[in-house]
């Protein structure tokens, strides 16, 4: 009998097919831990976000638009007039900021008939409307097209900024102190 078994061999022990399930804990074990932390992180970001006092005003110096008008319309009177085209969008440019900054709109981006529309929706007196509209008209031809205006062309056009720039200034202080009045009452 013993020469029938030689053929016989052992029986191997199981082969482990398909994850270990240690690894698999293993896994899920490191992927919870990462949520975690992540979650963990977030939470104390965001509390620490709110600890921190924001205090961006006091670090940023607002600008009055009048001053800021008044300080561009100076410097365009100290530089010589090199480019009629740069001056007059300089120019435009000043009195669109002021007047969008006193009104709270943001006339830098508007063309000359968007600003139009616009102040005819403000409420500011219609002289002042039709003033500021022909001179952003005024300016127009020079910045947009090839024509050259002379030395003394600039200087009245200069002149006629600051003039608009006060006049709107002087009205904006009046209302404000009649409506300052009125408040009392």
């Amino acid at each position: 009998m013993n020469e029938g078994m030689k053929d016989i061999h052992d029986i191997r022990p199981p082969v482990m097919v398909g994850m270990d399930p240690e690894m698999v804990k293993l896994g899920l074990a490191v992927g919870i831990l990462l949520i975690l932390l992540l979650v963990a992180g977030l939470i104390i970001r965001r509390f620490w976000r709110k600890r921190k006092p924001v205090q961006q005003r006091d670090v940023i110096a607002s600008v009055v638009p009048y001053d800021a008008a008044v300080s561009a319309l100076d410097r365009l009177a100290l530089d010589p007039v090199l480019d009629a085209k740069t001056f007059y969008f300089d120019l435009g440019h000043t009195v669109k900021a002021y007047i969008g900054g006193t009104y709270g709109f943001n006339g830098l981006e508007m063309t000359t008939q968007e600003l139009v529309r616009t102040l005819r929706r403000l409420d500011i007196s219609g002289d002042l409307k039709m003033r500021v509209s022909a001179f952003q008209e005024l300016c127009d031809p020079f910045r947009y097209a090839p024509l050259t205006p002379d030395r003394n062309r600039v200087t009245t056009d200069l002149a006629h900024a600051r003039d608009l720039v006060e006049a709107v200034e002087e009205e904006v202080r009046q209302r404000s102190a009649r409506a300052a009045v009125e408040g009392e009452s």
